[in-house]
């Protein structure tokens, strides 16, 4: 698992839910070509609006268009090449089990259930093997080339200093035990302890393993009752992109219609009343009823 402090470079992920001793298994009709065990986090990135499955190497971003099929305490998701995830729970609490199928239904197509795209991410592909060329770049690299091919020569004209000759009486005994210094700061232990503690105690005390909750109000999991875990950012943009392509070559379409701009709901709710006046004003106008008596108490009666 990435550490659960910030460094450069970095996006941090709440861990919404948290699972002991699960199995991931890569399959392929009875074949077995992977297979690790350990923790699982159910973390969600606010940069991306998305949920994402992390079991130490495993990275798994869900959405909506993937299908995910569940039986018992296992879920089968899609991989690339024909291939298959399984991933297989170790008596997890009902709740937090609840909890998780809440998540998987709300951003995966699980059942008949059939929701929109996801959420732009605005993630874009990098070209590998090309980098952007400036007029500024090439000069600092100029720069940069001719201070490295100058530093021997102006490093030659410094003035050499004299040395002195050292006689072994002059030499004074040192205690290196109790001249050494330590490289560790004195209160980082003490900091990363108090750092771990607070984390197990987010991690175990978080509501969302012990309360079945909607799904608005597991997107909501603050801080406050749930542990973050840093990863790389170039890891998770690169794990969203691989499911893009994945939804691309088992072509998963979404099976709701596309939500349309306001601009277009406008102009067909104009045509549709265009159509309806229109209707009326070439609907035939009702023929006249001949009037004829009728008798009621013995008297005759007239209906226009």
């Amino acid at each position: 698992m990435e550490p659960f402090t910030f460094e450069s470079g970095k996006l941090k992920g709440l861990e919404v839910l948290f699972f002991e001793d699960v199995e991931v298994q890569k399959v392929k009709g009875d074949a077995i070509s992977f297979s690790s065990m350990g923790p699982l986090s159910v973390l969600y990135f606010k940069n991306f609006d998305r949920f994402v499955l992390k079991l130490n190497g495993w990275t798994y971003p869900l959405m909506r268009r993937i299908p995910i099929s569940s039986s018992d305490k296992t879920f089968t998701l899609p991989a690339s090449n024909g291939f298959s995830y399984k991933l297989i729970f170790s008596n997890p609490s009902s709740q937090a089990f609840s909890n998780l199928e809440t998540i998987l239904s709300n951003n995966a197509r699980m059942g008949d259930r059939k929701l929109s795209a996801s959420p732009d991410d605005k993630i874009k592909r990098k070209i590998s093997g090309q980098k952007e060329v400036t007029v500024a770049g090439l000069v600092k690299a100029g720069v940069d080339k001719v201070k490295e091919m100058t530093k021997d020569l102006t490093a030659s004209k410094k003035k050499p200093l004299a040395k002195k000759r050292l006689m072994p009486n002059s030499i004074k005994k040192r205690s290196f035990k109790k001249d050494a210094k330590t490289t560790i700061k004195k209160n980082f232990i003490a900091t990363e302890k108090s750092l771990t503690k607070k984390f197990n105690e987010h991690r175990t005390g978080n509501t969302n393993l012990k309360e079945i909750r909607e799904f608005a109000d597991l997107k909501k999991t603050t801080e406050k009752v749930a542990s973050t875990l840093f990863l790389k950012k170039e890891e998770v943009e690169d794990a969203i992109l691989r499911q893009k392509d994945l939804i691309k070559a088992r072509n998963f379409v979404s099976d709701a219609p596309e939500k349309k701009g306001i601009a277009e709901s406008i102009k067909e709710g104009i045509t549709g009343l265009k159509q309806q006046v229109q209707g009326l004003i070439h609907r035939e106008a009702p023929k006249d009823k001949t009037t004829e008596p009728t008798l009621v108490d013995g008297i005759s009666h007239y209906h226009a």
